[in-house]
């Protein structure tokens, strides 16, 4: 097999991952979404279980085979290519650049200034860790687990047999990795594998995008940035592109947050309720700490039962039953096959102090060398500040304070087994940090009187030019050997007097280079990319021909890469 079929392969099995099986269920369920980026989040999460689904019935009928594989991928595409052309060409086919520019535009006129500084903050942030994608995918692994757990698994599921010694791991990620080893026919081949890490925290940033737009919120943004920041300092660059079930726990564990607020005003809707039950068990089925979202799920679709008890009828509620009991068995069932090792994988004393005062201590130091005194303190304040706000309290409540409980006195081994908590943090310390905020300057609202942008623009072609190569300069500026070395000595100040990061101490055979190295290449490619969008936030080019170009010079990339 040539390089270049390998890579097309490849790169069909990416789209069978992300969002082709999403998207057909969607369709076939109708359930509605509003946006892009909800569509985008959906189909996502529910590929991600549909394929899990595929690969456990097809590899218990011996039939998870390449020939069986491209005649799904087959029918499949079939399908979503008359689904895909219908929905361009009545939603986007006519629209240039200009026209989102100005509806962007129209959206923002009515925000303060302040609003619009956190939302461009916001883009940047989600354009920053865009741009980290080119420079992680088809490199090698640096953390063992990856090797160990991560790759072979898949390759033992693409071998058309349940893998063996999968100890207190559910599936369901390396499952959906197995699928790129079957359209390739190449167990070695770790391009595309790593290429699908980074749609999982782009996932939650796009989340709370989407919800400050839905809620018209500058605290979601807030937590956005927030989040950026937790996985820079929590994580590290490498990590967070490397192969891992925790960001993928995380992001299963905040969808299913998300699915809830988007159905705040819907009351029981039956698709809505199993979409939830789905994202839920997803979450189970990627780590053992999602069995407590996927508890807290089932407690809020009791509530919605209670709430809406009068408008509900006996067949409805029957038939919600009936679809959730077939959702739950046909999902969890990895955790009937093999409850032993499930069980086992609650029990982690054997990694932790003998008596639960020490383990106290070691969480709360681990926390804190992993974060850094700064933000350790900043956490800590926004989050009990966030207590005094309604919509966030129930969360720190609910979610944020018992998982540390859990963590700290029975899973502290890591702090990645924290994960499923991290997103909820960054929510409930941007809710904190505008509750001192208010407090401080007494507003009774985030928002203020909107200022129009004459008041601080008013020759706009000058400013204009000056962004632009402002730009260019920042490009040349991030490439020099001088940069570099200065943010290699930052970067060695800032983690030994502010931050003890375990998860950066396991790169000390290649030291900071390797981790600056990213940082610095996604920085030059943010400025290209901002470049660009600036200069053609005016034009009339479609969108379609944008994105016929954009998929040629992936194409052609991945071509040249191989």
């Amino acid at each position: 097999m040539t390089d270049n079929f390998m890579f097309l392969l490849g790169f069909f099995s990416l789209c069978q991952i992300i969002f082709i099986p999403g998207i057909i269920l969607l369709k076939l369920f109708k359930i509605k979404t509003t946006g892009l980026i909800q569509l985008l989040l959906y189909s996502f999460g529910l590929s991600l279980y549909c394929n899990y689904l595929i690969v456990c019935i097809l590899t218990w009928l011996k039939l998870y085979t390449a020939p069986v594989i491209y005649l799904l991928f087959s029918i499949e595409v079939i399908y979503i290519v008359y689904l895909l052309i219908g929905y361009f060409y009545i939603n986007h086919s006519g629209k240039t650049v200009k026209d989102y520019y100005l509806l962007l535009k129209e959206y923002l006129t009515p925000f303060s200034l302040r609003y619009k500084i956190v939302f461009a903050l916001s883009f940047v942030t989600i354009l920053f860790f865009l741009s980290l994608i080119p420079f992680s995918t088809g490199t090698s692994y640096y953390f063992i687990d990856a090797v160990n757990h991560w790759t072979r698994w898949p390759v033992q599921w693409a071998s058309n047999i349940f893998p063996p010694g999968t100890r207190h791991y559910p599936q369901l990620f390396p499952a959906n990795l197995s699928l790129i080893y079957v359209f390739t026919g190449e167990p070695g081949f770790q391009f595309f594998p790593k290429a699908v890490m980074p749609f999982f925290f782009i996932g939650i940033l796009l989340i709370y995008f989407d919800i400050s737009v839905y809620r018209k919120s500058i605290i979601d943004l807030t937590s956005l940035i927030i989040y950026g920041f937790l996985l820079l300092i929590f994580y590290s660059v490498l990590f967070i592109l490397e192969l891992n079930a925790d960001i993928p726990v995380s992001f299963f564990s905040f969808l299913t947050f998300y699915a809830i607020i988007r159905n705040d005003q819907e009351g029981f809707n039956v698709e809505t309720i199993l979409l939830i039950v789905v994202f839920a068990s997803s979450a189970a089925l990627t780590k053992l700490a999602g069995l407590y979202i996927l508890t807290l799920a089932g407690l809020w679709i009791i509530y919605v039962y209670y709430k809406n008890r009068k408008s509900i009828s006996i067949s409805t509620i029957t038939r919600t039953i009936v679809y959730i009991l077939l959702l739950l068995f046909g999902s969890i069932f990895w955790y009937l096959v093999r409850p032993a090792d499930m069980l086992q994988g609650l029990d982690q004393s054997i990694y932790l102090a003998p008596d639960y005062y020490t383990r106290f201590l070691s969480a709360v130091k681990m926390l804190f060398f992993t974060l850094g005194l700064p933000f350790f303190l900043f956490l800590l304040i926004t989050i009990i500040a966030s207590l005094f706000s309604k919509q966030s309290r129930y969360i720190v409540i609910l979610i944020v304070i018992p998982v540390l409980i859990l963590w700290a006195f029975f899973f502290s081994a890591d702090f990645r087994n924290l994960s499923l908590a991290v997103p909820f943090i960054a929510y409930t310390s941007g809710y904190g940090v505008w509750v001192i905020y208010n407090k401080i300057f007494r507003f009774r609202k985030v928002t203020d009187v909107p200022i129009s942008s004459e008041f601080f623009f008013k020759n706009k072609t000058l400013i204009s030019w000056f962004v632009a190569l402002s730009l260019l300069a920042a490009y040349s500026a991030f490439g020099t050997a001088i940069f570099f070395n200065f943010g290699i000595k930052f970067a060695y100040v800032f983690h030994n007097i502010f931050s003890g990061n375990y998860r950066l101490n396991y790169f000390s055979e290649i030291g900071y280079y390797r981790y600056f190295e990213y940082i610095v290449d996604a920085l030059r490619l943010l400025c290209i990319v901002l470049f660009v969008l600036f200069i053609i936030k005016k034009a009339r080019l479609k969108i379609s021909h944008i994105l016929l170009f954009l998929f040629t010079i992936i194409m052609i990339a991945g071509f040249t890469i191989l």
